[in-house]
Formats: structure tokens, C-alpha cells, sequence
């Protein structure tokens, strides 16, 4: 048999004089030809910088080096490894909004105290990780009944909606979370399988209103497999020119004739047909392509209240109401984007009316008034769409350079039978004539109603009574055609628009 020499080592971990050090015992051995093994040294290493590097490395692989928190790759290492019962997956709402107002200097702050409460409101042995932006997750490692989870759920919420203080100032968000299990006698084949599940449900909760939870279902994979097919759809639909405008009749309650008209979104798929705006436009909002989208409305209706302007006698303009999204509403460049299309279609800033929500100037008032002032200054009229639909905080009507309300079309439908009703609309018309305040009343379907409106003095309407939204041509001759009053389509009571 062969000479040889082989060792054996170990790494163990010393409290020396200057601290924890790291060390690695080597012991050497000789084999002689008779095959037995002597022993011949035994030698010490520090290896304190080795470990303390390969520390270092892992952490920077499989921690958030911003909160402490582990990060995705350790979260799917955890759920590769270890029995996993449940996962919840977990963003801030409006965190966005922060970065863009506030800095992201001050976001940072925010994501570590959001970081901390997190790990406050769970127990030790479960996983927390950030995952990046502002989601995180959570892994329990034990099965937790429903009922269980849901009060830990509520438990989150509740502490990342409270107001954190940040610089000297407070900073709001909330916080929504999908949540999925491994089912009583299941095995989890694909472990990553959890996480898809618990961000379908969060994508629910999100969509269901915020700052609130919702469990995975098979019925919510279906929603989301949808709901996907429909994105892929509408970037179609962007690239292919899908999109049509209409536009609704607006007249003058006095005398019924068109005044203006409200641009409406219109897509007119090659396969579904025409799908309604509640279906697409929320998922446009969602993964951003309401901002395209939205740019290329503006540009449409701008070139044609500027064509339809050109025919009209001097000191009667044809005003076209625009919706801006909260989405576009935020883009930094939304002031240059309206001012783009005003300048290319040559279309003056008084036959424009941009329509925002109570709701964004409430979330975003940290912002809004910049943008509102902005658009104003181009000259460009600015109303509240749905007014009176339960977020108002009438300050800002004072505050922010608001010119129109537009009267809910939901206070119509019973404007006539219901004195409760009748009274919400009073007390809008009221209010907006003393702060002068153009009024809109929406969803104007019957005579009845009409002459309600004319009594308590309110302006203009819009509704099916006066016209359908319709194709650009159609409007342009239906504006051409107009001699007398226009007489109502119809005096039956139908949908609103």
C-alpha cells in the first residue's frame, strides 16, 4: 500500500479577548505502507474575516439589506425548505404617491416602521420578507384556521394603517393582503405555487377597495387568468387603434340646446365587440396603460372640439368635458401632456372641461393643488365628476380651482319620488350656486326630472332624455342639424349612460 497524508478539520467559534473569533483546527495524519494512519500536527487557523465574508455574501443574497427583512430569494429558499401552511402576500396602498410627493428618501422610512409593525403583529417562528417596493410576505409554518388568520390579517392592516411619523410629519397608507393555504391533507408540490396564489387573492382585495384582505379561491385564479387575457387585449387594442370615442349630448336645461358633450371611452374589440367601460377601464388604471390610453382621448377630443369650434358663430363654443384618471392625474407630465394637445390640434383652452373625482383630490392632496393650479392657468375649466357620492370635504371646493360640479346621475333616478333625494340635489344646487359654481346634473332620463332640474335652477344636463353617446360624426351632424330646441329622443325612463 501506498504512502499518503490526509487531514481532518473543523470550524468552531471562540469568545477571545477582543470578541467572538473564528477558527479553523486542521489535524494532518500520515499513512505509512503498512496502511495504519499516525498522527503527525495539529494546526489552528483564524478564519474570522473568511466567515465574517461569507456572512456577508449570503446576506446580500437573501436579505433586504434596506429593512433586515429576508428578501425574495430567501423567502422562496424558506418555502423550498421548510413545511409552509400559509402565505400572505401583502403591499402598501398609495405607497407609490409617497415616492412621487414626499421623496423616496422619505419612502425608506416609511417601508422600515412598515417593516417593524410587521414583524410586531406575528410570532417568531413565522417568515417575514420584503420582496421589493413596498410588498412583503409572510410564511406560517403550522396550520392556522381560517378564522385564525383572518384576525392576523385584520391585525395588519389595522397596524400599518396607522399614521406614522416621519420626518415631523404624518404620512398615511394602508395595507392590503391576499392570503392562500395548503388544504387539510394536501401536499405542496411546487411550493412557489402558494406565492401565485396569495398575490392573485391581494390582486381581489385591491381591487375590492383597499385596506382589506381576501383569501385565494379557484374562482379567483379563474378572475385572474381573465383579467391577464383582457391586458394582453387592450395593448392590442393600443397598437391596432381599437378605441373609439363617443360623445354625449350636453344641453341647456332652459331652452335643450347642445352646449358641449363628455368624450367617452369606447373599445370595439375585434372578437368580444363593444366592452364595456367598467370591464377595461379598471384594469387599464391597474397596470398603467390608462396613461397612453388617456393621452390619446385627449388628443382625439381636442382635435375635434377644435373642428367642430371652427363652425360655430363667434361667442357660442361647444365645451368638451375630458375624465382624467387618478393614474394620469398623477403623472408628472400631465400639464405639458394637455398642453401638447391643445397646441397640435390648435384647439383654444376654454372648449375643454377636464372632469377629475372628489376621491383623488382627497387622496392626493398633497399634489393635487399643484396640478390643478397648473391646468387652470392654461386656461382649460375644471370640474368634479360625481359629486355628492359620499368622499365630499367641501373645504376643497374653496381651496382647489374647481368651475363645474356634475350632479351624480344615482340622485336622479328618484329625484322625483324620494324627498331625501330631491333634498341631496337641492342642497348640491344650492350650495353650488352660492360658491358660483357651473352645475351638470348626470342621467337625466325623463321630462319629470328635467323640469325638477329647471325649477331649483341647475344649468346643464346630460342623459339619455337628450342623446346617447354617440360616434364623432354622428355628433357633429346632430350639433350641424340643430335649428330649434332639441326634442327629447324619448320621455320613457331608461338606463343612464
Amino acid at each position: 500500500m501506498q504512502r499518503g497524508e490526509a487531514e481532518l478539520h473543523f470550524d468552531t467559534r471562540i469568545d477571545g479577548p477582543d470578541g467572538l473569533r473564528d477558527l479553523r483546527v486542521v489535524h494532518r495524519f500520515e499513512y505509512g505502507a503498512d496502511g495504519r494512519a499516525r498522527f503527525t500536527m495539529t494546526t489552528t487557523q483564524d478564519i474570522t474575516e473568511l466567515k465574517t465574508t461569507q456572512r456577508d455574501l449570503h446576506d446580500l443574497a437573501f436579505r433586504d439589506t434596506l429593512t433586515g427583512l429576508i428578501n425574495r430569494a430567501g423567502f422562496q429558499a424558506r418555502l423550498r425548505e421548510q413545511p409552509v401552511s400559509s402565505v400572505l402576500m401583502l403591499d402598501l396602498d398609495h405607497f407609490k404617491n409617497v415616492n412621487d410627493t414626499l421623496g423616496h428618501a422619505t419612502g425608506d422610512r416609511l417601508l422600515v416602521a412598515a417593516a417593524q409593525r410587521l414583524l410586531r403583529c406575528l410570532r417568531e417562528r413565522d417568515t417575514v420578507a420584503r420582496l421589493g417596493g413596498d410588498e412583503f410576505a409572510v410564511l406560517t409554518h403550522n396550520a392556522l384556521e381560517r378564522e385564525t388568520l383572518e384576525r392576523i390579517a385584520r391585525r395588519i392592516v389595522e397596524a400599518l394603517s396607522q399614521p406614522y411619523e416621519i420626518d415631523g410629519q404624518q404620512v398615511f397608507v394602508s395595507a392590503s393582503i391576499g392570503i392562500a393555504t395548503v388544504g387539510e391533507g394536501q401536499t405542496l408540490s411546487e411550493p412557489e405555487l402558494l406565492m401565485r396564489q396569495a398575490d392573485t387573492a391581494l390582486f381581489e382585495a385591491k381591487a375590492r377597495g383597499l385596506a382589506r384582505h381576501e383569501f385565494h379561491s379557484e374562482s379567483l385564479s379563474e378572475r385572474a387568468r381573465e383579467r391577464l387575457a383582457l391586458e394582453a387585449d387592450l395593448r392590442r387594442a393600443i397598437a391596432e387603434g381599437q378605441f373609439e370615442i363617443h360623445y354625449q349630448p350636453k344641453v341647456g336645461l332652459d331652452d335643450a340646446h347642445i352646449v358641449g358633450a363628455e368624450a367617452l371611452l369606447r373599445w370595439k374589440h375585434p372578437e368580444r365587440g363593444m366592452v364595456p367601460p367598467d370591464r377595461f377601464i379598471p384594469v387599464a388604471e391597474d397596470c398603467g396603460l390608462i396613461v397612453p390610453i388617456g393621452t390619446w382621448v385627449l388628443q382625439q377630443a381636442c382635435a375635434a372640439a377644435a373642428a367642430w369650434n371652427r363652425e360655430r358663430p363667434p361667442g357660442e363654443p361647444l365645451r368638451i368635458a375630458i375624465n382624467l384618471s387618478p393614474r394620469q392625474f398623477m403623472n408628472h407630465d400631465l400639464v405639458q401632456t394637455v398642453r401638447d394637445a391643445l397646441d397640435a390640434s390648435a384647439c383654444r383652452p376654454e372648449w375643454i372641461e377636464l372632469e377629475i373625482t372628489e376621491r383623488l383630490l382627497l387622496d392626493e392632496r398633497n399634489q393635487a393643488e399643484d396640478i390643478l393650479n397648473g391646468l387652470r392657468a392654461l386656461g382649460l375649466t375644471l370640474a368634479i365628476d360625481d359629486f355628492g357620492t359620499g368622499y365630499s370635504a367641501l373645504g376643497y371646493l374653496t381651496r382647489y380651482p374647481i368651475g363645474t360640479l356634475k350632479i351624480d346621475k344615482s340622485f336622479m333616478r328618484d329625484i322625483t319620488t324620494r324627498p331625501d333625494r330631491a333634498g341631496i340635489v337641492r342642497a348640491i344646487i344650492l350650495m353650488g350656486h352660492s360658491l358660483k359654481l357651473g352645475l351638470v346634473a348626470e342621467g337625466v332620463e325623463t321630462e319629470e326630472q328635467a323640469a325638477f332640474l329647471r325649477e331649483q335652477g341647475c344649468e346643464l344636463a346630460q342623459g339619455w332624455l337628450y342623446g346617447r353617446p354617440m360616434p364623432p360624426q354622428a355628433f357633429g351632424e346632430h350639433v350641424a342639424a340643430q335649428r330649434e330646441p332639441v326634442v327629447p329622443l324619448s320621455a320613457a325612463p331608461l338606463q343612464a349612460a
